[in-house]
């Protein structure tokens, strides 16, 4: 047992301390709307598709095309046959690492970060790189640069997730373009993890990779849509005709091994996806504790305005761990110590808890 699990058990148990990490929207209270979920499965549950079992490798096409149309409305061009729908994104990882990779082969993958990354490769048996977010004039910023030099011999592909959490950079047009060459120049994939692209500022549209020779792009319902439960993700290929053709053609030989993205979560598919107002009103009610959390945090502030984390910076010489564990015994209040994610000096919390704002007003 670590010191911040010993110091929330010695605090009486997560009952008793005001959590400032969990960041499931669900638990604070952003859901999607129950009745309308309700009238979907009562609607799928009639599909034909539900009468029998017809398994699609790549999933249903009728789910594909939604994720594809999904897809067309925010100005990106994928085709339904190079989307393959699988249970969460965890397992859309996994897939990638397999595929792309053979034993000992190694992925680079972004700091800070969590330990996912670190679960998945040691299942698929390859090996991992990192490469850091800098802090700049402008906040967090890419270095090409390490990344390059990062990359060896053995390096298949590029992880990149954006918006990133829990910093909250999302790759600017002049990232991705950075990544493609760097991409063409070592012949690597990059894999784009977006889940969190419907939580950007006012206005803001994420970049699309354009000019990679394989770009994977995963996403789910899971943040957009405040259901995680429902486990319904997909991973999205483009880039050089030849090589999206080899690589969607092993995940469905792969895919078809397991068949486990359930079949009435592809049914439901398409109405969640039509759900554009659900999609924007989370992501305007996150937008609103985001901005709530940051003006009651009076530590400068080191992530940015996406995600649904922010890091706060502590005065130098302070120890973020005993911080944290300060918070806990005399304010019953759970942040993370920087470190736990490579970000020593800082706190890291999460804006979704609506009580944050007042719960802050405890930091240093």
């Amino acid at each position: 047992m670590g010191p911040i699990d010993a110091a929330i058990r010695e605090a009486g148990g997560m009952g008793r301390i005001d959590d400032l990490i969990t960041a499931t929207v669900q638990d604070h209270g952003i859901v999607f709307p129950p009745d309308r979920l309700a009238a979907a499965v009562t609607e799928a549950l009639t599909l034909p598709q539900l009468r029998g079992y017809h398994p699609d490798a790549r999933g249903q096409l009728a789910a594909r095309e939604a994720v594809a149309n999904w897809y067309a409305r925010r100005s990106f061009s994928i085709m339904p046959s190079d989307i393959i729908l699988t249970p969460g994104t965890s397992l859309a990882y996994l897939l990638c690492l397999r595929l792309l990779c053979d034993r000992g082969d190694e992925i680079l993958v972004p700091k800070p970060g969590y330990p996912l990354f670190d679960d998945l490769a040691a299942i698929a048996g390859v090996g991992l790189r990192s490469w850091h977010l800098r802090t700049g004039a402008n906040g967090w910023e890419i270095d090409l640069d390490e990344i390059r030099f990062q990359i060896t011999p053995r390096t298949r592909a590029i992880v990149l997730v954006s918006p990133h959490n829990p910093t909250g950079h999302m790759a600017t047009a002049a990232d991705l373009s950075g990544l493609a060459t760097l991409c063409r120049e070592r012949g690597l994939a990059l894999i784009m993890d977006e889940v969190f692209c419907e939580w950007l500022g006012d206005g803001e549209r994420l970049p699309r990779p354009e000019g990679l020779p394989l770009a994977i792009v995963l996403n789910g319902v899971s943040k957009m849509l405040a259901l995680p439960q429902w486990k319904i993700a997909w991973l999205a290929a483009t880039g050089d005709a030849r090589r999206v053709a080899e690589f969607t053609r092993a995940a469905e030989h792969f895919s078809d091994a397991l068949l486990a993205a359930g079949e009435l979560q592809q049914a439901l598919l398409p109405s969640l996806l039509e759900a554009e107002d659900v999609i924007s009103s989370i992501a305007a009610e996150i937008a609103r504790r985001r901005k709530a959390l940051r003006a009651a945090v009076r530590l400068p502030l080191a992530s940015e305005d996406r995600g649904v984390y922010v890091c706060a910076s502590l005065p130098p010489g302070l120890s973020d761990e005993k911080e944290a564990l300060r918070l806990i015994g005399e304010e019953r209040l759970l942040v993370h110590p920087g470190y736990f994610y490579e970000l020593p000096g800082k706190l890291v919390m999460t804006c979704v808890n609506p009580s944050a704002p007042r719960a802050v007003r405890s930091l240093v």
